[in-house]
């Protein structure tokens, strides 16, 4: 079968430098035998090598970025044509030469803290893993990245996050495509705005004001992605369910972050953060009330953290958004539904639940619980 010839970043839409000449042979094949991509790996790694040792020894390449450009050249080849690996098995040779050359700019210098930016192969990294499934290596190379961009003063987040033409392929454009379609109503009907690429970015950038929050939100819905799908078993209904409860957590923590002088958990965060604001307060309120005298009544006993308490409030926060006056009483609403399953989820065997093994229902908690991060960002933007 014919391969149609490398576009490089042009068709991802971001800017590319050509390659060097010598690689046109071997990228203009249409077919590749493992010999010739070992060649291409042993080529990237003699000309990383070379412009490595060229920093080192002429002061060459004050932009760090064209030092890697052909491992970046083999990225883009390798993730066009769904071989992500091809570039990530070149990565502990290219980071031995790296850390050899680093020691050598050291001794040179007579600063033992000089280093050569190393934004370019993690970020490439990160999207390799990310094409391969590797959620956890792709997030730590990301992170990496962030890391050095922060070191030359810049910004991590919006390569970190999803807010760069090439993260966004990876990170935000599949959630998008695959899970907003089924939440869009419930989420416009919660927060007035529509789930699409731009809102979803604007969530992570405001819950990666704490890195880690950004972070852990984007992997549990990239895990949902994992557990979606037409094939269902245990270890999906799992997944799904245990993603919910990584998501919350998130939400709690950014919470946390916003009310600095207020460390209360998620119950105790919406109240501080709906405190005068009666039209959001009054259905959270009425929620919690008719839980307690429910199952945790006075003199009674306390069966709050019991699988028939979780039932109770998912199917009341359905009930409940859908009877709401107005949409700040139905986010209200929301926002106490995410309290019942942050407090309860790992305190019960998922088994038990009605949203492991209804997938409709729990895919529509998860709307409501990302509605409740919008609320707490609008909270934090004084925009409630």
């Amino acid at each position: 079968m014919d391969i149609p010839p490398i576009t490089f970043l042009g068709r991802l839409g971001v800017a590319f430098k050509q390659p060097p000449k010598n690689w046109a042979g071997l990228l203009s094949r249409n077919a590749w035998s493992v010999q010739h991509l070992n060649q291409m790996q042993a080529t990237v790694l003699a000309e990383v090598t070379e412009n490595l040792r060229r920093k080192v020894d002429d002061n060459a390449f004050p932009d760090a970025d064209q030092i890697f450009s052909p491992f970046t050249t083999l990225v883009v080849f390798a993730l066009e044509r769904g071989l992500p690996t091809l570039a990530t098995d070149c990565w502990p040779a290219l980071d031995a030469a790296l850390t050899t050359a680093e020691g050598r700019m050291q001794v040179a210098s007579g600063n033992p803290a000089a280093r050569i930016h190393k934004g370019s192969p993690y970020f490439n990294l990160a999207l390799c893993h990310f094409a391969a499934g590797d959620l956890e290596r792709g997030f730590k190379f990301l992170a990496m990245t962030g890391d050095e961009h922060a070191r030359a003063g810049g910004d991590p987040f919006p390569v970190l996050l999803g807010n760069h033409p090439l993260s966004r392929r990876f990170l935000i454009a599949p959630v998008v495509a695959e899970l907003a379609p089924g939440w869009t109503v419930r989420y416009h009907e919660l927060t007035n705005r529509n789930l699409d690429e731009a809102e979803l970015i604007a969530l992570v950038m405001q819950a990666a004001r704490r890195p880690t929050d950004g972070i852990q939100l984007l992997l549990a819905l990239h895990r949902l992605r994992k557990a979606s799908g037409a094939v269902q078993n245990d270890w999906t209904r799992y997944l799904r369910t245990r993603s919910l409860a990584e998501m919350l957590v998130a939400l709690e923590s950014m919470l946390r972050r916003i009310h600095v002088g207020h460390q209360g958990e998620l119950q105790s965060q919406f109240e501080h953060l709906f405190g005068g604001r009666a039209d959001y307060q009054q259905a959270f309120g009425l929620f919690h009330t008719d839980f307690r005298a429910i199952y945790d009544p006075l003199g009674g006993p306390d069966t709050r953290r019991t699988p028939g308490a979780v039932d109770w409030s998912v199917n009341q926060a359905a009930l409940r958004i859908a009877g709401a006056p107005h949409r700040k009483a139905k986010a209200g609403v929301a926002a106490y539904a995410a309290v019942r399953l942050r407090n309860t989820l790992l305190h019960v065997l998922e088994a038990n639940l009605q949203i492991y093994h209804d997938e409709a229902k729990c895919l529509d908690m998860f709307a409501v619980c990302l509605a409740a991060f919008r609320v707490a960002m609008d909270g934090e933007d004084g925009a409630l």
